[in-house]
């Protein structure tokens, strides 16, 4: 595989790599190892999450169930890229082989390739700083109160999630090594979410918005058969042989995104229909008893994201079509 891919599109590739699911990546030993650690951290903090929401009050469960459902969605997503490893490997190298043969267009051509290619980066690039912000909510405060408790004399340790652990867990929660761990594997279960979101999300908008593009290089390329007076037959039959082929192409490359993507997206739809109510339901009881949840307000907001975009992005390629 080409490193034109990974060039042009540096947000989507890196966060594929950080993860270990980008297609070029060799799944060795070292690979299994790392995702191996990578689960048991995640696991770990999953099961947290699920055990403290028999404990806790309705926001918190609330909260805690949001969660619990992003490691599950990133779970699939993780999944589908090592699964279908080899059919990503080749959308990118599609894609690698128009950008590379767009070179060779006329200006009119290259625009249209070059429009949405920006379009790409750019949606890549909003996913990169909604996950910044995310990451940045979820970790600064907690440390930040922790930090302050402990100059001023008073060290009372605030992890980033509030959850309720087993007795003997519970008992040693507020020792600095123990706050520590805590706040390190959090961390890393916001890290690694944020990072999946960003590249798997980030892809699929790469390749449908790449699709856009040559669906409208072959819309502007029939527009202009017979726009001439006198037409050269040969050349006419030659572009319609051309025309045809890349409509071929496209076909297989939608089928390609639609095997690769559908079941991920059925899954969002689906987890996202029954947590942005129960979500909804907890920022309102959490404004009832007199504060606003705003972990719970960025979950709403995330929820609804990870739906709309991927509706928006296959909504404007129907409308190519």
């Amino acid at each position: 595989m080409g490193e034109r891919f990974d060039v042009t599109y540096k947000v989507c590739s890196t966060a594929l790599k950080l993860f270990g699911a980008h297609p070029s990546s060799s799944l060795s030993a070292k690979w299994l190892i790392l995702t191996f650690m990578s689960y048991i951290v995640n696991i770990c903090v999953f099961i947290s999450l699920i055990y403290s929401s028999f404990y806790e009050s309705f926001t918190k469960v609330c909260a805690n169930m949001a969660l619990a459902v992003v490691f599950v969605i990133i779970s699939f997503d993780h999944a589908i890229l090592i699964m279908h490893k080899e059919k990503f490997s080749d959308l990118i190298e599609f894609t690698e082989y128009d950008l590379e043969r767009s070179e060779a267009f006329c200006p009119e051509d290259k625009m249209i390739v070059l429009k949405y290619n920006k379009r790409s980066k750019k949606a890549s690039k909003i996913w990169y700083v909604a996950s910044i912000i995310t990451l940045a909510s979820f970790l600064i405060e907690p440390l930040g109160y922790t930090i302050y408790s402990a100059v001023i004399g008073h060290f009372e340790p605030m992890p980033i999630f509030e959850v309720t652990y087993p007795d003997y867990i519970e008992k040693i929660t507020n020792r600095i090594d123990i706050y520590l761990v805590i706040y390190i594997l959090q961390s890393y279960y916001v890290w690694f979410s944020c990072v999946v979101y960003t590249g798997f999300y980030s892809l699929g908008i790469i390749l449908i918005l790449h699709t856009c593009g040559q669906i409208e290089l072959v819309i502007r390329h029939l527009g202009q058969l017979f726009v001439k007076e006198h037409i050269d037959v040969t050349v006419t039959q030659k572009s319609i042989r051309g025309i045809a082929l890349h409509i071929q192409n496209i076909y297989r490359f939608v089928d390609q995104i639609q095997y690769t993507h559908k079941t991920s997206y059925e899954i969002c739809l689906k987890t996202a229909a029954i947590s942005i109510p129960i979500t909804c339901f907890g920022v309102i009881e959490s404004q009832e008893n007199g504060s606003i949840s705003i972990e719970l307000i960025i979950h709403v907001f995330g929820f609804l994201g990870q739906c709309y975009i991927p509706c928006y992005y296959c909504d404007l390629l129907l409308r190519k079509v």
